[in-house]
């Protein structure tokens, strides 16, 4: 019940942002990770292929929620541009709402498996994605394709469900 109360309020409080907006969006460095792979997790034990886990969770006071830090990638030739990847309104509208750029790391506040949204990216395949902001401020989804690490079909090991 306290996990479902947690989500609840993280998904009102992002759809609230959603419908508002957010300026002027800070991020502060969170707290050191520490490792969870072949650790007992929410998710059972962590994958020992993802060599890249998100971070512990941290406050983003920008958006008034807990996000966690996560490595991701994208090609240096994306369609996006150089380095970026898609965020789209929904896993399954395809609108693309923004981008964000790769390199280095980004937030995200949770992740959600969507069996009926599988998606297909520089010979990787997903159907885990994650809600995060766009760097031009929207609000929306990500293929899990552009994290670093783990595997096909995979969720990262440590990030928050969102439901």
């Amino acid at each position: 019940m306290k996990r479902l109360v947690r989500t609840t309020a993280v998904l009102l409080t992002a759809a609230a942002a959603m419908l508002g907006g957010v300026a002027g969006a800070t991020a502060y460095e969170p707290e050191p990770e520490q490792a969870t792979v072949g650790k007992e997790t929410e998710r059972g034990v962590a994958p020992q292929a993802d060599a890249y886990p998100c971070g512990n969770p941290w406050y983003h006071s920008g958006v008034g929620l807990y996000v966690q830090t996560c490595p991701d990638w994208a090609p240096a030739n994306s369609q996006y541009g150089a380095y970026r990847y898609p965020v789209f309104a929904t896993p399954w509208d395809r609108t693309v709402v923004g981008t964000i750029y790769a390199p280095g790391a980004d937030w995200f506040v949770c992740d959600a498996k969507f069996v009926d949204a599988p998606y297909h990216a520089h010979g990787y395949a997903n159907d885990w994605w994650a809600f995060t902001m766009a760097d031009n401020g929207e609000w929306g989804w990500v293929p899990e394709v552009y994290f670093k690490g783990g595997n096909n079909w995979e969720p990262d090991s440590r990030l928050a469900l969102c439901f």
